[in-house]
């Protein structure tokens, strides 16, 4: 036998040998590969019924408390502004002059016709009294009489008449100088001095916003507005006495201070479904703005004992049913569950569940209804825990 046959003869007792050691090292990978037996092991909390709010997020605007359009009253030139651009004015104070000449010597003629109906009307009550004295000795007929009474009382209507002229150019005078109506800041104006003015003009000359308190704007769909009747009529929850307001701002952080609804509209908006409602919130220090779009967070109302669970505890069919596992002996059973409002984290179950059953919030994603398994009480993380709310297939 040759050098090349030896050769081959030990390379397949090797191969052989290795072969053996593989198959060998396989079985007892295999033999020590086996998982823990037993059912898997779950936490759970021990449902309880607890007082709770609820509330909901709607989309709000800002806008001003009082707001004064400033118009001329009386046409004229412009001549002073009395202001500065968004500086804070009070009730009555001047912010514009108009030019005054002719609205004065208006004034100083009607005030003249005045003067002289007066005289008049002295000279005829004279001459009607001596009349009438007259008549009473039967000095002169009835005729000269009534002629004489009739011309007092011309004068007298004419010094009224006087006077009501004089009165209207002291307000035409009064009119040039142009006062804030509202205690408020100023906004852009729209007119430089020297600028022809018309009584009543469309083009306010400045607006005045009153921001010492303002109007929080929200609007809410018709169909929460059902949903929200309905939650009352059946019990879900209780309507509140009166609505509180809090604000989340474009940030998300929540504005110091809270606001209370006082007006709901009564009517749909055909054109968005939308149902108007008014708030009002106090705004001392000025750092909330006209205009400025919000968050209005609103209590819908509260329960005295609602059965409140951990939001991630709610696991959903593959049809979006929600339902969750409690322990029941040594199994897990699903129990389907009706939700009704978030309130913080947790939903509130409105049938599904009683006070006293054991609800499984460690371990329960990949359970099945009627799974044997090893309970203990969660941790006191429990019900923070798992953070995601993954749906599960029904069982």
């Amino acid at each position: 036998m040759g050098i090349g046959s030896h050769l081959l003869r030990s390379l397949g007792l090797v191969f052989l040998a290795c072969l053996s050691g593989l198959v060998v090292g396989c079985a007892k990978k295999e033999e020590g590969s086996g998982g823990p037996k037993g059912p898997p092991k779950v936490g759970y909390i021990v449902v309880s019924s607890q007082p709770a709010d609820f509330t909901q997020t709607l989309p709000a605007r800002l806008s001003a408390y009082r707001v004064a359009e400033i118009r001329p009253r009386t046409g004229g030139i412009l001549e002073k502004q009395l202001f500065q651009e968004g500086q804070l004015v009070r009730e009555g104070q001047v912010l514009f002059l108009i030019d005054s000449s002719s609205t004065k010597a208006e004034l100083s003629r009607t005030q003249a016709l005045v003067a002289q109906a007066q005289a008049n009307l002295d000279g005829v009550k004279l001459r009607t009294d001596r009349i009438v004295k007259l008549f009473e000795e039967k000095a002169v007929s009835t005729q000269e009489r009534d002629d004489a009474l009739s011309a007092l009382k011309q004068a007298e209507a004419n010094l009224g008449v006087q006077r009501a002229l004089m009165r209207a150019a002291q307000i035409n005078e009064d009119y040039t100088s142009i006062t804030s109506p509202i205690t408020g800041r100023t906004g852009k104006t729209t007119v430089t001095e020297g600028t022809l003015l018309l009584a009543n003009q469309p083009q306010a000359l400045v607006t005045v916003q009153d921001m010492s308190k303002l109007y929080v704007e929200i609007t809410q769909s018709s169909a929460q507005v059902m949903a929200l009747k309905k939650s009352y009529q059946d019990g879900a929850i209780n309507a509140p006495g009166s609505v509180d307001i809090e604000l989340l701002l474009e940030d998300g952080s929540v504005a110091g201070r809270s606001g209370k609804l006082i007006f709901t509209d009564m009517a749909v908006d055909p054109a968005t479904g939308m149902v108007a409602m008014r708030g009002v919130i106090g705004n001392p220090d000025g750092q909330l703005f006209p205009g400025q779009i919000v968050k209005a967070r609103l209590l819908k109302g509260s329960q005295s004992s609602a059965i409140m669970v951990p939001q991630p505890t709610i696991v959903r069919d593959p049809k979006g049913n929600p339902f969750v596992f409690v322990v029941e002996g040594d199994k897990a059973v699903k129990k389907e569950v009706v939700l009704g409002d978030m309130a913080g984290s947790h939903w509130h179950v409105v049938s599904g569940l009683n006070a006293g059953d054991k609800l499984i919030t460690e371990g329960f994603l990949r359970l099945k209804s009627d799974t044997k398994v090893k309970a203990a009480p969660a941790g006191q993380k429990a019900a923070d825990a798992p953070k995601t709310n993954q749906k599960a297939n029904a069982q």
